[in-house]
């Protein structure tokens, strides 16, 4: 009797022990990614195959804005290639559009941990720390980062860390760093003249800074005739201030908006998104520059009109050209969204990859609206 009832008991635990397995596997979708491998790992062609079609699936997720799904592909792809550094990468960017930063910050470390050379995965890692708000650890990995990869837009990175974690000093040579590796000729990267003249001027350093400013100033000869000064915010951004005396005197001056143009405003302000699409519209007829057609593509997407953006779109890349702030890189990458949202595949990789070769940090971009209903453009390297 008691050996019945111990093989009795045996096979009902090798019954619960096959269930939970089971289990395991039948809802293995839902479970955490897996643990990337320790030491050398090799991974069959099948295998990464397989992962690279859910890596795929999960970035057609992306591109319908269901970061939810995208996620749950991701994670089912690192448990079937665990040893995948470009799995990790990508879970580690979705987890920051979820604002999952320390889920962020462990994927990277992953990816760090399968390739401890690669410029790409410290970088990643570095804008996950910043994404945290730690920005100590992320300017150790943006340091890293460099060993291997020099780029304007890495040093970038590297300065924005340091001076939000108030390593002023350290921010400066990284600043000057920057000027040298971002000119090509006689031309230097207008947002890296601003960076270093903001540090110059956080660690009271005017005469340096002024320099900068001159050096500015050949580029907007229209500051010769104000006073200008430079400042910078706690955010890390530098900008320039100049007054036009006869302007400063007058209380009356103010710059005149388009009538269609202000009317716009005024539906965007109250969500009317089809009615300031309207309007927009009448303004870029009677002021056809950057700011209007800015608005109106914005209006347009928001009121889910994308056929009607592409024109205005493609018109807002034209305008967009030269400007140190919202430029092309940001047009193209507005149009590569509409084109996302349209279906058109092919129109959109192409946009892509225009604003990547202006803008390295750039990858591909999709629409989505944050807490406050405000409709923003997030792009995924």
């Amino acid at each position: 009797m008691f050996t019945a009832r111990k093989v009795a008991l045996s096979v009902l635990c090798a019954l619960i022990i096959g269930l939970v397995a089971s289990c395991i596997l039948l809802c293995s979708d839902h479970t955490a990614p897996a643990s990337a491998p320790q030491g050398n790992y090799v991974t069959s062609p099948m295998v990464r195959n397989e992962a690279d079609n859910l890596i795929w699936q999960a970035r057609q997720a992306y591109a319908k804005n269901n970061l939810k799904e995208s996620i749950r592909l991701l994670k089912k792809a690192s448990r079937v290639d665990p040893g995948y550094p470009r799995v990790w990468l990508e879970l580690c960017q979705d987890y920051q559009l979820t604002e999952e930063f320390d889920l962020a910050v462990e994927a990277c470390k992953r990816a760090v941990q399968l390739e401890p050379n690669d410029a790409l995965s410290y970088n990643s890692l570095g804008l996950a720390y910043g994404a945290a708000k730690n920005y100590p650890e992320a300017a150790k990995a943006f340091e890293r980062a460099t060993l291997g990869d020099s780029r304007s837009f890495v040093l970038s990175n590297w300065f924005d860390a340091l001076w939000r974690s108030k390593q002023f000093e350290k921010a400066l040579s990284v600043a000057e760093r920057r000027v040298e590796v971002s000119a090509t000729g006689n031309s230097v990267d207008e947002s890296a003249l601003y960076a270093l003249g903001g540090v110059y001027t956080r660690l009271g350093k005017p005469e340096k800074a002024a320099g900068i400013l001159a050096r500015l100033r050949e580029r907007h000869p229209e500051w010769n005739s104000m006073s200008c000064t430079m400042g910078v915010d706690d955010d890390a951004k530098s900008s320039i201030s100049c007054n036009s005396p006869k302007v400063a005197d007058s209380t009356k001056a103010k710059s005149k908006l388009d009538p269609d143009f202000e009317e716009g405003l005024k539906y965007w302000g109250q969500d009317k998104y089809p009615e300031a699409a309207n309007a927009f519209e009448k303004a870029a007829g009677n002021s056809p520059v950057w700011y209007v057609y800015n608005q109106w593509v914005w209006a347009l997407v928001a009121s889910e009109q994308y056929e009607k953006a592409v024109v205005p779109c493609q018109k807002l890349v034209d305008l967009s050209a030269g400007r140190a702030v919202l430029g092309q890189d940001h047009a193209l990458g507005i149009l590569g969204a509409i084109y996302t949202r349209l279906g058109q595949s092919e129109k959109a990789q192409q946009a892509f990859d225009r604003a990547h070769e202006l803008n390295p940090t750039l990858g591909t971009c999709i629409f989505g609206w944050n807490d406050q209903r405000r409709l923003q453009l997030q792009c995924h390297n």
